[in-house]
């Protein structure tokens, strides 16, 4: 591949990210990596993708959630998924501070975003809880 040939390059970039979202690479290797091929190639949003499913993995929850905060705002494009992961996040970070009306206004943001069977599973779970605090334990049991 020569130095000037953008689309080879990029190829090259998007194989290399989905070899090293893989679980089997470490999320800091992994995390590096995209970090590097992201700032070369900001504008791609398979790549963004790619490093917004690494920092899902991040074990630290309040630098997963700024680190998603940053790169949604880098890349407003990325989908739709992606955005409503993020307000989920923001969801279960205001259940667990108290917030209960925050954290119904993110869950709402979320379920209009994506309604993907694994999205509304980690909803429900949000929604349960948020139920329970309130003392209905019979519709947290329904929604469980």
């Amino acid at each position: 591949m020569r130095k000037d040939d953008r689309t080879g390059r990029e190829e090259v970039d998007r194989r290399l990210a989905a070899l090293v979202v893989r679980p089997t690479v470490s999320t800091e290797t992994a995390r590096a990596m995209l970090e590097e091929l992201h700032a070369a190639s900001p504008a791609d949003v398979a790549l963004a993708e790619s490093l917004f499913a690494v920092y899902g993995r991040l074990p630290d929850v309040q630098e997963r959630d700024r680190a998603w905060a940053a790169l949604l705002e880098k890349v407003p494009g990325l989908p739709a998924s992606c955005h409503a992961r993020r307000h989920l996040a923001s969801a279960e970070a205001a259940e667990r501070n108290g917030n209960t009306p925050l954290a119904e206004e993110e869950l709402a943001r979320a379920s209009a975003l994506d309604s993907g069977a694994q999205a509304r599973a980690g909803q429900l779970t949000v929604q349960a809880r948020l139920a329970t605090g309130r003392g209905q334990l019979d519709e947290a049991a329904r929604l469980a």
